[in-house]
């Protein structure tokens, strides 16, 4: 019984860790574009770094919560390409700035750089 109320608590600390952490990033992309606007060059680049630490985590929460993929479903490239388009116009702009680096980076044949934790 203590178990199986271990493992309720972990899931719905997960669960409003996620919440949290998906309202942060809301958050965060509104003061980026305050900041943006008002021409603070600085916050928004703060805000940035922040913005993308933030999405780690839950990266992290998710990826710790969700069931393992199947490796048995295969998808061929067209339905991958599918797949990538129709989330393209629901991307923050934070996560399109990200794979729009990593296909530079993929085209020009050198490793993307990734921010790592820390002040900058």
């Amino acid at each position: 019984m203590a178990k199986r109320n271990k493992n309720l608590i972990t899931a719905a600390s997960d669960a409003s860790r996620t919440d949290y952490l998906r309202k942060q990033l809301d958050e965060l992309d509104a003061d980026i574009e305050e900041a943006r606007g008002a021409g603070s060059w600085q916050a928004v680049a703060s805000l940035r770094r922040q913005a993308l630490l933030t999405r780690d985590s839950l990266d992290t929460t998710l990826a710790s919560t969700a069931p393992a993929m199947d490796p048995t479903v295969d998808l061929s490239d067209e339905q991958i390409v599918e797949e990538l388009c129709a989330l393209v116009p629901v991307l923050p702009e934070l996560a399109l700035e990200r794979i729009e680096a990593v296909i530079r980076a993929h085209r020009s044949g050198k490793p993307a750089l990734s921010l790592v934790g820390g002040a900058g």
